[in-house]
């Protein structure tokens, strides 16, 4: 609906929600994308008018710097404000 006919309406794919659970520092583990703090948060996030370049600015961002393994947090431009930063161990 977001990407074909430009509706506004929410995304959660697994990188989505990976972003939201470091962002506001869930802590959620396993299968996070039905999990109803992911789904309210995704809601709240994609209530946007262009819900399609906002899905996709994300989904770049979590390829680009919120990776799965060794995020690139040093040059995240949300450091400051997300929860995530925090967790993160130096070895």
């Amino acid at each position: 609906m977001t990407v074909c006919y430009n509706k506004p309406e929410f995304v959660i794919d697994s990188n989505i929600a990976r972003f939201i659970n470091r962002y506001y520092g869930l802590n959620l583990n396993g299968e996070i994308r039905r999990k109803k703090e992911i789904i309210s948060l995704a809601k709240i996030i994609f209530n946007f008018q262009h819900t399609g370049q906002l899905l996709f600015a994300l989904l770049d961002f979590t390829a680009l710097i919120c990776k799965p393994v060794k995020p690139e947090c040093s040059i995240c431009m949300f450091v400051n404000y997300c929860k995530y930063k925090g967790l993160i161990r130096t070895i």
